[in-house]
């Protein structure tokens, strides 16, 4: 986390910062990329890891005191209420 805090997250602010006073960019170049970003999160991380690849049927469920560790089904009760 520091290496993020401290290295990736200020080189990436001053890599905006001086795309943008160098006059690099557009606005449709940040509205294409936000948009890309969002459809890539959606596709790729949402509906193809939670439902096109989801196996509601698959026989390698977790076991029970797996479940049961780090008190998962009262968080899973306060959760679902």
């Amino acid at each position: 986390m520091a290496a993020v805090v401290l290295g990736h997250i200020p080189i990436g602010a001053y890599y905006l910062y001086y795309v943008r006073a160098q006059g690099l960019t557009s606005v449709w170049d940040w509205v294409f990329g936000v948009a890309y970003v969002l459809a890539f999160q959606y596709i790729f991380l949402v509906k193809m890891t939670y439902v096109w690849l989801a196996d509601q049927n698959s026989p390698y469920a977790f076991a029970d005191e797996e479940m049961r560790g780090f008190n998962v089904p009262a968080k899973l009760e306060r959760f679902l209420r």
